[in-house]
């Protein structure tokens, strides 16, 4: 065999064991894609998984330790009590519908009480069903335990405003829901609201609650157009 040919066998010999060794280092340095990760468009997307879907809201991120709860000791969170009003305006499919997602929010909290979304969710078909009771001991648990987050305090304030009529409640949620997050203007308006429409005895205090949740909010527009319908009404 010719010198040239034995020279050039011996070299592509060496690049291919090269070429070899080199996949192999770059195939064993890339991590094995997790099954459950999405395909197609969808790995593509910025979204957060809740956005692609909703149910995703009760998973808990399990990268995260659980932290200890407060225990509740409010009303049964099983408890299934229609008020009889509510109960004869729906059929017996809505109301076994209803019986089941209740049981079924219940069983989570049980047994992942860190699922927020799962106990929100539990309130609102207590409130759905007319177990006002219900629905505002998860509130107010809700509102022990995320003292810095406004909105259990907020449909405190709407469940006793608007279901229970006790305003000296809906004052002291809506209260706390600014005090809560002033930077949520939900609790500004709904108790500048509960002056103007309910505690009409307070009326005169609600176009300060509007001006300090614009102090705290400067350029909202809710808040400017709610202070401006104030000015309206008095006007009148």
């Amino acid at each position: 065999m010719p010198y040239k040919e034995i020279v050039v066998g011996i070299i592509v010999a060496l690049l291919v064991v090269v070429g070899i060794a080199f996949r192999e280092k770059i195939f064993h340095s890339v991590p094995e894609m997790p099954q459950s990760a999405p395909v197609g468009n969808e790995a593509a997307t910025s979204s957060p998984p809740h956005a692609q879907n909703p149910e995703n809201l009760l998973t808990p991120n399990q990268n995260q330790p659980a932290k200890p709860l407060s225990a509740y000791h409010g009303r049964p969170l099983d408890e299934i009590k229609f008020r009889p009003e509510i109960l004869e305006t729906m059929s017996g499919e809505h109301k076994d519908k209803l019986s089941a997602n209740v049981r079924k929010y219940a069983k989570m909290v049980k047994e992942t009480p860190e699922y927020t979304a799962a106990w929100l969710e539990l309130a609102l078909l207590k409130k759905a069903i007319g177990d006002y009771e219900g629905s505002r001991d998860i509130w107010l648990y809700k509102s022990v335990i995320h003292p810095h987050e406004a909105t259990a305090f907020l449909n405190l304030g709407d469940l006793y405003t608007n279901y229970v009529k006790d305003y000296p409640k809906a004052e002291a949620s809506y209260g706390g829901a600014i005090k809560a997050d002033p930077k949520n203007v939900m609790g500004y308006l709904g108790l500048s609201d509960l002056y103007v429409f309910f505690l009409k005895e307070k009326k005169a205090q609600a176009e300060g609650v509007l001006k300090e949740g614009i102090a705290a909010n400067p350029g909202d527009v809710n808040l400017a157009h709610a202070l401006s319908r104030l000015y309206e009404r008095n006007a009148k």
